[in-house]
């Protein structure tokens, strides 16, 4: 097996083009393959990409469809195709097992993808009129980072994300926005209480989404179960939530002087 991965690998670095087929032979030799020989032919997979960037979509398209490599989609995403927001939004939906089961080797990757995510956040915060789209698809990767992979941001990006959050008027943002504040409570709960409450008042006194009276009523009725699977409706994705935060977000809820009710009947009505 190593005898012929190495010889197809040598021949198609000196080829002046890269078939279709090759890719496909490697990745079914990796599926059945070593941790040794799976790595060998990542790597050489993106030494062959880096003589073809041309390639980059097309491969990765492959391992996606393979489940495989999950490390090299993540690089290739990184150096070549430049698409960190919608590659995540779509391979993070659901539970993305092909990926989390190489956490631990693709953990450097996870970091890269985070900072350069947080980066386009903080871009959008310095707009005079950021775009409500851009925000909730960048949100929704971020979430997906943080909660699947259990990494934690640094101080000043979640900043960034605080600042998303109040620059946040749609729907959809909004949404995002107390999906981000329940998945993260522990940080939100560290802020100093002006702050914190500042913020929480701007998601729970919106009027465009009836979620934040919908999670009160669960919070009121202890169905913490329903807040969290409420959660991940909202964002399509199977994501663990830290339950002792919860119940402190759960406390919180009910000391704000904020009538929830009240603004979600004036939507109603209006």
């Amino acid at each position: 097996m190593w005898d012929r991965t190495v010889c197809l690998i040598s021949y198609y670095l000196l080829t002046p083009w890269l078939p279709s087929k090759i890719v496909d032979t490697l990745l079914q030799i990796a599926s059945n393959g070593s941790s040794q020989l799976t790595f060998f032919i990542s790597e050489n997979l993106y030494a062959l990409v880096q003589k073809y960037p041309s390639y980059a979509l097309s491969v990765r398209f492959k391992l996606v469809q393979a489940q495989l490599l999950p490390d090299l989609a993540l690089r290739l995403t990184i150096t070549h195709i430049h698409d960190e927001v919608n590659f995540l939004n779509g391979e993070l939906a659901g539970l993305p097992s092909w990926i989390l089961s190489q956490s631990t080797n693709i953990a450097p990757l996870i970091t890269t993808m985070k900072n350069k995510l947080f980066e386009l956040a903080k871009e959008q915060t310095t707009k005079e009129s950021p775009t409500q789209l851009e925000m909730a698809k960048i949100m929704r990767a971020i979430i997906g980072l943080l909660g699947f992979f259990g990494i934690k941001a640094t101080e000043e990006q979640y900043k960034v994300c605080f600042d998303v959050i109040r620059n946040s008027n749609t729907e959809r943002t909004m949404e995002l926005s107390l999906c981000f504040i329940l998945i993260c409570a522990e940080q939100v709960l560290r802020l100093p209480l002006r702050e914190r409450n500042g913020l929480l008042k701007h998601v729970l006194e919106s009027t465009v989404t009836e979620m934040p009276a919908l999670i009160a009523v669960e919070f009121a009725a202890n169905q913490i179960l329903q807040v969290e699977e409420m959660v991940r409706e909202k964002l399509k994705m199977g994501i663990m939530i830290p339950k002792l935060y919860l119940f402190e977000m759960q406390k919180l809820f009910k000391t704000l002087e904020v009538d929830i009710y009240a603004k979600f009947r004036q939507t109603q009505e209006e």
